[in-house]
């Protein structure tokens, strides 16, 4: 979870190097928002960097099992609504995972994600057809072209139910509360 005292202390830091004074809660919760946004996609940049440099396998400076900490507090798991195309959670920031839940919970089958390319070539033979046991997906935005896709179209359509996704959720908003006129 991002700190709400750090998206505060960034905030300040920011209006005081700008020379700006005080700032209303309204003007708060906006470059709240922001900076929170800013330090969520920083924690991806770092264990990208991280992930490249030698690691100790010290319990606790461990960069990052560190990082993976805090990004995996923003994990989480939902069933996609609808049917066949599925609907996601409105929360999803990054998909992780797809996957199948047959007709027990014991066969959980992954579903693959594919580009529309890729699907029409395995579309094309029989033996890279989708199935039941081979299923995949492909990611459609219906907001803007850099947001995370919003629906998913699994193959074989057959499937009609009971797909799950792991995702990182998007943080909630900071907001400080107030109310006019007190």
């Amino acid at each position: 979870m991002v700190n709400v005292n750090t998206v505060y202390k960034t905030v300040l830091y920011i209006l005081n190097k700008e020379q700006r004074g005080y700032i209303t809660p309204d003007e708060f919760n906006t470059l709240g928002t922001q900076v929170q946004r800013e330090i969520f996609e920083a924690y991806f940049e770092e264990l990208n960097q991280q992930l490249r440099v030698p690691q100790n396998d010290s319990e606790y400076a461990n960069r990052v099992s560190n990082l993976q900490e805090k990004i995996d507090i923003f994990n989480t798991s939902a069933l996609c609504t609808g049917a066949n195309p599925f609907t996601l959670p409105s929360d999803v920031h990054r998909i992780g995972s797809i996957s199948y839940e047959g007709s027990s919970l014991v066969n959980t089958i992954a579903i693959q994600k594919v580009g529309r390319a890729e699907y029409t070539l395995l579309e094309s033979s029989p033996l890279t057809k989708p199935s039941i046991s081979y299923p995949v997906y492909i990611g459609e935005t219906t907001g803007a072209p850099s947001a995370a896709p919003s629906q998913i179209q699994v193959y074989p359509t057959d499937i009609q139910s009971r797909v799950r996704c792991n995702y990182l959720k998007a943080p909630v908003d900071p907001r400080w509360g107030y109310s006019l006129g007190s």
